[in-house]
């Protein structure tokens, strides 16, 4: 590994490292009680569309039985709804309502409220670098990420499923 690559691969050890730590600096800082697998579950439907709970277990990391846990307290506090899967009566489909976008969307303005004090006092220079990376984060996240689900997905699904029923739409 040359010296660019390395002084990169640090560097983007250290991105997700701060970037998990202003999560929590800002789930902290707004007092909210509601578990951080309820945003991520929230935010993965609302990115990705609707998805079989296994699908969407494997999106967010988080184990099937725990996903049922989470995807239940959702769809009771109607945030999530489950609807019959038109290519497998036996399975259900899992999917983002209106309330739980308004409640993501709150969430988002309530972290990003809490986390303006540490950003205040930015100057041009400082606010146009963090334009900048933010572009380069979305740019190559959204590039990324098709073929990280995709390998996700396949990592954890039945050998004997074909690879055309990974999933029950075609990944982003």
């Amino acid at each position: 590994m040359g010296d660019e690559e390395e002084e990169l691969r640090l560097l983007l050890g250290e991105l997700a490292q701060e970037s998990a730590r202003l999560v929590r600096i800002a789930a902290y800082t707004t007092g909210s009680s509601e578990p951080a697998t309820s945003w991520h579950t929230l935010g993965a439907l609302l990115t990705h569309g609707p998805q079989r709970l296994g699908e969407l277990a494997v999106l967010t990391r988080v184990s099937q039985p725990g996903m049922t846990k989470i995807v239940a307290a959702l769809v009771e506090r109607g945030w999530l709804e489950r609807s019959p899967d038109p290519e497998d009566a036996r399975a259900w489909r899992i999917e983002a309502t209106p309330a739980g976008r308004a409640a993501l969307d709150g969430w988002l303005r309530e972290m990003s409220a809490a986390l303006l004090p540490y950003f205040s006092g930015l100057g041009d220079e400082e606010l146009d670098a963090l334009r900048r990376t933010v572009r380069l984060l979305t740019e190559r996240v959204e590039a990324a990420a098709p073929a990280a689900v995709r390998i996700a997905v396949a990592r954890t699904a039945p050998a004997d499923l074909p690879p055309q029923q990974l999933s029950g739409k075609d990944l982003p």
